[in-house]
C-alpha cells in the first residue's frame, strides 16, 4: 500500500467539529437539547431544523454537510446556522450537566458564589461556597480548590468588613493549607501522566529513575487513583506490563470502592479494566485475561454503566481485539474461527460509530483468522470492506498489511491476473524503506506467478531465508502459513 495510501489519507478530508459533535451525543443529550429548542416561541429553529438532517447522516463523506441544507430555506446563510448550532449544543451540554454531574455542579457553585459575592448577598454566597467545598473534598476535585479558595477570602474580607459574624470566619477560611497538598499531589500525578503521554509520543520507552512515580497509600483516593494511572501508563511505556498489571489490579481496587454513582467512576472503571486486560495479554496470561474478558462483556448489562457513552460498542471492539489477538499469538485459528459469525454481527450493527483504527484492525484481524484457518475466501469478505471504507484517522500500517493479506489470499485462491494486479499496485506504493521481509514476500510471490514450474523450489527458499524478526511477522504471522503450506 505504501505512500499512496499514506498520502491518501493525509489528504482526506475531516469531518467538521460540528458533524464529530453531533454524532458524539448520547440519545439523553439529543433529547434535552431538542426539548430546549423547543422552547423557541415562534416554532422549531433553523438550526434544530439543521441538527435533525446532520444527526440522520450516520456516515459522513465530503459534502454532506452542505447537501444535507440544499434546498432549505436557511441554506443562504448556512455558516452563521453552523455557528449557531454548535453554541446551541454547547449551552445544552451545559445546561444539562450543571445539575447532574458532580463537577459541573462544584463549578456552577463557585460561579453562583462569585456572582452573588458581587451583590453583596454574603449568606447566599456562603452557601454555595459550602455546598462547593462539600463536592470538592468528597469527590476530590482538588484543581477547583484555588478558585474556591479565593471566593472564600473574599467572602471572609467582606464579613470582616461588615464586622459582623468574624467569629465564624476562622472555621472555613483555614482549610486551605491540607487541602493544597492533596491538589499538589493530584496535580503532580496528572503532570505525570502527560509527560508518559508526550515520551510515547516522541518513541521514548524509558524514563529516568527520578521521575518514576510512587503511589501514596496515604493520599486522598481522588489522588491515589491518578497516581496509580500515572505509574500503571509509566511502567507499560517502558516495557514492563507485569509492573503496569500490578498498578492497575490496585488501580480496579480502588475505583471499584469509590460510589459507582459518581459518573467518573464508571467510565474509569471501563477504562481500568481494558488496560489490565490488555496487561494479561502481553504477560500471555490467558487465563487472567478470559475471566476479565467475560467481566468486561457484562459491565454494559449493569446499572450504572448503562449510561456511558457507546459502552456497548467500545466493549465489542475491546473485547474482539483483545480476544483475536489471544488466538493469533496463541496458534489457536479454530477457536477464533468460531468467534468470526458474531465479528462480522458487530462490524455491521457498529460500523457506523466504529471509529478508524477500530474499523480496520477488527477487519484484519477477522482476515488473519480466516486466512489461517485455510478460508481465503472468506478472509476477503473481511478485507474487502478495508478498502471500500478509508477512514480517517486509521493507521497506514494496517492497510499496508492487510494488502499484503488481500494479495496471499488471491494467490491462494489461484485468482493469478488479480494477484497480478495487486502485487503492480504494492510494488508502485510501497514504502521508500521497505521491510526485507515486506520485499522478500512481494518478490517470492512474483516469482511464484512468472514460475510456477518452481513453486517447490521457491517456497522451500523462502522458508529457509524468512526472518520471523520483521513486522511483516508482527502483522501477518507469515511463518505459520509457510510452515503449513502445501506447494502444488
Amino acid at each position: 500500500m505504501g505512500n499512496s495510501i499514506k498520502n491518501q489519507n493525509m489528504k482526506q478530508a475531516q469531518p467538521s467539529q460540528l458533524f464529530q459533535l453531533i454524532q458524539a451525543l448520547t440519545p439523553a443529550e439529543k433529547r434535552h437539547f431538542s426539548r430546549i429548542a423547543r422552547r423557541h416561541k415562534a416554532g422549531l429553529p433553523d438550526y434544530h431544523c439543521y441538527f435533525v438532517s446532520l444527526e440522520n447522516e450516520k456516515k459522513w463523506h465530503p459534502g454532506i454537510e452542505e447537501e444535507v441544507a440544499a434546498g432549505k430555506n436557511y441554506a443562504a446563510h448556512l455558516p452563521v446556522i453552523r455557528r449557531q448550532l454548535f453554541e446551541k449544543i454547547l449551552y445544552a451540554l451545559d445546561d444539562l450537566y450543571r445539575t447532574t454531574d458532580p463537577e459541573e455542579v462544584a463549578k456552577a457553585c463557585l460561579h453562583e458564589s462569585f456572582l452573588l459575592l458581587k451583590k453583596r448577598l454574603l449568606i447566599a454566597a456562603r452557601r454555595r461556597l459550602k455546598k462547593a467545598e462539600k463536592l470538592i473534598t468528597t469527590h476530590g476535585f482538588y484543581h477547583l480548590w484555588p478558585a474556591c479558595h479565593r471566593a472564600k477570602m473574599t467572602l471572609a474580607e467582606q464579613f470582616i468588613r461588615q464586622r459582623n459574624l468574624k467569629e465564624k470566619v476562622d472555621d472555613f477560611s483555614l482549610t486551605w493549607p491540607d487541602n493544597r497538598t492533596e491538589m499538589e499531589n493530584q496535580l503532580a500525578a496528572q503532570q505525570h501522566k502527560l509527560t508518559v503521554y508526550a515520551h510515547r509520543f516522541n518513541h521514548l520507552t524509558r524514563t529516568a529513575e527520578a521521575d518514576l512515580i510512587i503511589p501514596d497509600p496515604e493520599a486522598h483516593p481522588a489522588t491515589r487513583i491518578d497516581q496509580l494511572q500515572a505509574a500503571a501508563l509509566q511502567t507499560f511505556s517502558a516495557g514492563d506490563p507485569a509492573g503496569a498489571a500490578t498498578y492497575n489490579e490496585s488501580l480496579l481496587g480502588e475505583l471499584k470502592q469509590l460510589s459507582p454513582k459518581a459518573k467518573t467512576i464508571p467510565e474509569r472503571i471501563l477504562a481500568t479494566t481494558y488496560n489490565l486486560l490488555l496487561d494479561y495479554l502481553h504477560l500471555a496470561d490467558y487465563e487472567k485475561l478470559e475471566r476479565g474478558l467475560a467481566e468486561m462483556r457484562e459491565l454494559p448489562g449493569r446499572k450504572t454503566f448503562r449510561k456511558l457513552s457507546g459502552i456497548r460498542s467500545r466493549v465489542f471492539e475491546w473485547g474482539f481485539q483483545l480476544e483475536l489477538n489471544a488466538c493469533v499469538r496463541r496458534g489457536r485459528w479454530s477457536e477464533g474461527l468460531k468467534r468470526l459469525p458474531e465479528l462480522a454481527d458487530g462490524l455491521k450493527r457498529y460500523n457506523s460509530i466504529l471509529s478508524g483504527p477500530a474499523f480496520a484492525s477488527l477487519h484484519l484481524l477477522g482476515g488473519l483468522v480466516a486466512f489461517h484457518s485455510g478460508q481465503p475466501e472468506r478472509a476477503l469478505e473481511f478485507l474487502h470492506p478495508l478498502y471500500q471504507d478509508v477512514r480517517p484517522g486509521a493507521a497506514t500500517d494496517i492497510y499496508q498489511y492487510g494488502r499484503y493479506l488481500h494479495l496471499l489470499c488471491h494467490y491462494c485462491l489461484r485468482n493469478y491476473e488479480t494477484a497480478d494486479s495487486l502485487l503492480v499496485s504494492l510494488r508502485r506504493g510501497r514504502y521508500q524503506s521497505i521491510d526485507p521481509a515486506e520485499q522478500q514476500l512481494i518478490d517470492q510471490i512474483g516469482h511464484l506467478l512468472r514460475h510456477p514450474e518452481r513453486e517447490k523450489a521457491i517456497f522451500r527458499e523462502w522458508k529457509m531465508t524468512y526472518s520471523t524478526e520483521s513486522a511483516v511477522e508482527h502483522y501477518l504471522y507469515l511463518s505459520y502459513w509457510l510452515r503449513i503450506i502445501r506447494p502444488g
